[in-house]
């Protein structure tokens, strides 16, 4: 068991600093689905206790892992600065991808894979957080989302799920929108069953 004691005179936004750091201190020892459950308490609990309501929109990104196309994946990580002889390397290997099916002791026609992380690679979770990432920083720029001390804190993603955090009931179907503009650019699309507005 972990006690945490606080010097008195701390401030809510300096403890809620220190929860953060403490949280990625131990994020080794507990599940990641632990601290995205942790993240989105603190920021509601935040937003409550200024007399805030805080609006949810929970979105499932349908096989978001299959669904990433290369040639835009290539273009955000030049984008974020990736050296460009290590995209170049990514690029040589994900150019050749080819698949055949087999299907009833039949084979199909060789074909080009153009889209999709490899399952099990260990590059994969970190080159989809970089695509993936795109959501973030668009929606850091609206105003109408969260923000803790200027730290944006309105949109939380773990592998394809996304929580959009805002303390408006106007500012949320603002957020939906670009969401639904960047998927498009992004030739991703949102499981509508999977996905919940929590008012």
């Amino acid at each position: 068991m972990l006690l945490i004691g606080y010097p008195t005179g701390i401030e809510t936004g300096t403890r809620l600093c220190l929860m953060m750091y403490l949280l990625l201190m131990i994020s080794s020892l507990v599940s990641n689905e632990v601290l995205a459950i942790f993240a989105l308490k603190t920021v509601v609990s935040h937003f409550n206790k200024m007399g805030s309501s805080v609006f949810l929109a929970s979105l499932d990104i349908t096989k978001a892992f299959d669904s990433l196309h290369h040639d835009k994946l290539f273009k955000c990580l030049y984008k974020i600065g990736l050296p460009e002889p290590l995209v170049e390397v990514l690029c040589n290997w994900y150019g050749k991808l080819f698949v055949s099916v087999c299907w009833a002791n039949s084979f199909s026609y060789i074909f080009t894979v153009t889209s999709g992380v490899r399952r099990g690679g260990v590059l994969s979770p970190s080159l989809f957080n970089v695509f993936i990432n795109v959501f973030i920083v668009l929606l850091r720029m609206f105003n109408v989302c969260c923000h803790i001390h200027s730290v944006f804190r309105g949109c939380l993603l773990y592998a394809d799920d996304m929580i959009l955090i805002c303390p408006s009931v106007q500012g949320l179907p603002a957020m939906l929108n670009e969401c639904v503009q960047i998927s498009s650019e992004f030739a991703l699309e949102f499981n509508a069953r999977k996905s919940y507005c929590m008012l």
